[in-house]
């Protein structure tokens, strides 16, 4: 019973201890791929873990801190260089008893973005080129503008001001006349028309607006902010995805039976000549019984069921010949 209470005891004490000593290390990778920086890391299924952007005096750095890893990752996270990250080092004395692990980035415009995963379960976390990042670096160095002491080059001042609009010149937009007509001045000086400038290639035409301009977005009519943040997320192309009709198969490859009645007229006897001549898909030789019938015909009771058999004649003929005009001459039958 002694005994029984002490191994009670000692379990409770492992429980409570801020590190279990049995816990198993986190392993990881780090690849570089294309224009960004892979690190994964498993062994959890609950993560724990932080991400900090500290920065320095002269450098900045990503610090990643969670449970301890194992040495090979260690010196496998220690080796690695690469043009975003220049170095890698590993702090084992981090709060808490975890690790800390130190990125030190090759400049401000490099991001870093990290996620997890299930099954199996991973940490990742990404590092790539922010392009708004790099823009901004770019602007603040071309703000510091060289001034002489006593002089002013003119021309050096003019490249670093924005570009104005001229007097004549407006960023009102115009409503254009409604035709295909209307001159206008192009920057050569001379008058062209305007189906001339942007010529409808094709689709239906519009004279209140020839070149379809409603639809196009302008510069101004999109938010910077929108174009930032659409720089931060991530999108995962999926394939369409691709499902089979059970009830399209069977009437796609159910053929359509004709029927018809034998009677003692000739009439009907021509008709069932064409009803065989088209069961044996002799198609040249019924479209030519066919214009006969037609001819000593033209009022036949059957000219509803050859007319199916001739647009059935012309779709087979446009799958065999791809030939267009098989097919509209089918549809324009049914």
């Amino acid at each position: 019973m002694k005994a029984a209470v002490t191994t009670f005891c000692l379990l409770i004490l492992l429980a409570l201890s801020p590190v279990n000593t049995w816990a198993k290390s986190i392993s990881g990778t780090i690849t570089a791929q294309a224009d960004t920086v892979h690190l994964e890391l498993s062994g959890e299924q609950n993560w724990n873990y932080d991400v900090q952007r500290v920065q320095k005096k002269d450098e900045t750095q990503v610090e990643i801190t969670v449970n301890p890893l194992d040495e090979a990752t260690i010196k496998s996270l220690s080796s690695f260089k690469s043009e975003l990250i220049h170095n890698i080092s590993v702090n084992k004395s981090g709060p808490d008893g975890k690790y800390v692990i130190i990125l030190n980035l090759s400049g401000d415009e490099v991001d870093s973005f990290d996620y997890l995963t299930d099954q199996p379960s991973r940490l990742v976390v990404d590092f790539y080129v922010n392009n708004t990042q790099k823009s901004k670096a770019q602007v603040k160095k071309e703000k510091i503008v060289p001034v002489t002491e006593g002089k002013t080059n003119p021309s050096d001042i003019a490249t670093k001001l924005p570009n104005k609009l001229s007097k004549n010149e407006t960023n009102i937009t115009k409503r254009k006349p409604a035709t295909a007509d209307a001159l206008v001045i192009s920057s050569q000086g001379f008058n062209v028309a305007q189906n001339e400038v942007n010529p409808v290639q094709a689709g239906i035409f519009d004279g209140g607006d020839p070149t379809y301009d409603r639809f196009s977005i302008k510069d101004y009519e999109i938010k910077e902010e929108s174009i930032i943040a659409a720089k931060e997320n991530y999108y995962i192309p999926f394939p369409m995805l691709q499902t089979q009709s059970e009830a399209w198969e069977k009437i796609r490859t159910a053929p359509t039976v004709y029927q018809i009645t034998p009677k003692p007229t000739d009439e009907n006897k021509q008709v069932r000549l064409l009803e065989t001549l088209f069961e044996k898909k002799r198609y040249a030789v019924f479209l030519k019984t066919l214009d006969w019938f037609r001819q000593k015909y033209p009022e036949s009771e059957y000219n509803e069921i050859i007319d199916y058999m001739s647009a059935d004649t012309h779709m087979a003929l446009w799958r065999e010949k791809d030939n267009f005009a098989e097919f509209d001459q089918g549809f324009q039958e049914y």
